[in-house]
């Protein structure tokens, strides 16, 4: 036996049809309303109706579009498109000889006649047999161009720019670290072997003054190079006796042993202030104090109390803070841009309220492989000591290139082998011209061939129109 179907649900089924149908009716007599609304306001007379989804369906009268049900909208004369005929230029004197018509969404279409494509009811664009694009005037020659109507231009956005001088400034931006000023760096080591026995200088970061004592060292050898200087010098005193008894010929030996004692102390760090102190005491100091020799704050420190300094050892770093390095890598491409002496300026993070501005004091000779960069010093004063080494920074360099002659980077077509811009030469005509650019400022690119200050190119839209340049044979006859 058949189920029976519930009433309930024939009346659910029902009430849920009627809705739809007066839904639908009512959205039928909103879109006739609008356009009776429209002719009954008379902003504009009525041309006729499309679809917007068809715009090849055209009536005189409201209604639906046979293809997709949706309701026509009207088209007034006033916004009506400009026809193909209508932007065509008038001069045809220099047109090229068109081998067919075909539509550039269907190229499988050609004609021999203009029309309309019969797949999608777009207008057909003329072929050029080779050789033979549509030419223009040009002073002394005749130039290619592609023929793009003005309705065409509409639909595609073609904006236009013109190419002038502008005042050309490239910031080159990049991130560089703090270093010391290797000018401005000093080790103190030792040319003989000792024992710290007092020091005087205990802490990294301490500063300290030209000639300020760091420590005390005792060393035999030197005590010993003390005492055989001493006695050539009692031998030296003598010299009157000596040179009576002898000729002199003793004098000048002791006088020579006694220089070379002396400069050994010089060669060993024994300043002449401590030499003559020893000559007045006559008697070897058994600890010796040794002087910074620069001034500076300490950046290293291996010196301690009662430890034993070989010759060689490096026991303390000083550096001149007053003026830093900043190192920094710079692109392969940006090189040309960067000269010696170039104002450059750094931002700290800590501190991004203030820009310290220095110069570019070396370019090193040399590129790093894996990242083709090269390496660039800054100089910077530092008084305040805020530049500390190992900080990052933020660095910028401003080069001034004077005014020059520019266009859009959305004007340019690069090919790969070659750059393009369209001129335009008016009505409707784009001569598509090859130049050559230099460096690429912000938004424009520097035109060092191939632009005249004054002309129109187009900035926007242009793909659109090189496009239709193929279609036409233009660019094959470049």
């Amino acid at each position: 036996m058949r189920k029976k179907i519930p009433t309930m649900l024939i009346l659910i089924l029902g009430l849920s049809f009627s809705i739809t149908t007066i839904l639908m009716l009512q959205g039928c007599s909103s879109g006739e309303k609008t356009a009776q609304e429209a002719e009954e306001e008379n902003l504009s007379e009525i041309d006729y109706y499309t679809c917007t989804m068809h715009p090849s369906v055209k009536q005189k009268e409201p209604g639906k579009c046979p293809i997709c049900s949706m309701n026509l909208v009207p088209v007034y004369e006033a916004e009506q498109p400009v026809s193909r005929e209508e932007s065509e230029p008038e001069n045809h004197e220099h047109a090229g000889e068109i081998d067919y018509y075909t539509c550039t969404m269907h190229p499988s279409v050609k004609q021999k006649e203009p029309g309309k494509c019969p797949i999608c009811a777009m207008d057909l664009v003329p072929i050029y047999k080779k050789g033979s694009a549509p030419q223009t005037e040009s002073g002394d020659k005749q130039v290619r161009t592609v023929n793009v109507p003005l309705y065409q231009q509409q639909l595609i956005g073609v904006q236009r720019d013109t190419v002038k001088s502008r005042p050309v400034a490239k910031t080159i931006r990049t991130v560089g670290h703090v270093a010391y000023n290797e000018t401005r760096v000093a080790t103190i080591n030792l040319k003989f072997s000792g024992w710290i026995e007092e020091l005087y200088v205990d802490y990294i970061g301490q500063l300290v003054k030209k000639g300020q004592p760091l420590f005390d060292i005792y060393s035999p050898e030197l005590v010993a190079t003390q005492e055989e200087y001493l006695q050539t010098l009692r031998r030296v005193s003598q010299q009157g006796w000596v040179k009576r008894r002898n000729n002199g010929e003793n004098a000048n030996q002791e006088n020579t042993l006694l220089k070379a004692s002396r400069n050994r102390l010089r060669l060993w760090g024994i300043s002449d202030k401590q030499i003559r102190e020893i000559e007045d005491a006559r008697a070897p100091k058994l600890t010796m104090t040794i002087d910074s020799p620069m001034s500076g704050y300490v950046v290293q420190k291996n010196a301690l109390e009662g430890r034993r300094a070989n010759e060689g050892t490096d026991l303390y770093m000083i550096a001149d803070l007053s003026t830093v390095w900043v190192h920094a890598d710079i692109y392969e491409y940006e090189l040309p841009f960067i000269k010696v002496g170039q104002t450059a300026e750094i931002r700290l993070a800590y501190d991004p309220n203030v820009n310290y501005v220095g110069n570019v004091d070396y370019i090193y000779p040399t590129l790093k492989s894996k990242t083709r960069t090269a390496k660039i010093r800054l100089v910077f004063s530092n008084p305040e000591l805020k530049l500390k080494p190992e900080m990052y920074a933020d660095i910028q360099i401003k080069v001034d290139q004077g005014a020059q002659l520019t266009v859009p980077e959305t004007a340019v077509l690069n090919t790969g082998t070659r750059q393009l811009v369209f001129v335009d030469r008016g009505n409707g005509r784009f001569e598509p011209r090859e130049i050559k650019l230099g460096t690429k400022v912000d938004r424009y690119y520097v035109v060092l061939e191939g632009l005249e200050e004054g002309e129109t190119i187009v900035k926007s839209g242009n793909f659109l129109i090189d496009a239709e340049a193929h279609v036409q044979g233009v660019l094959q006859t470049m």
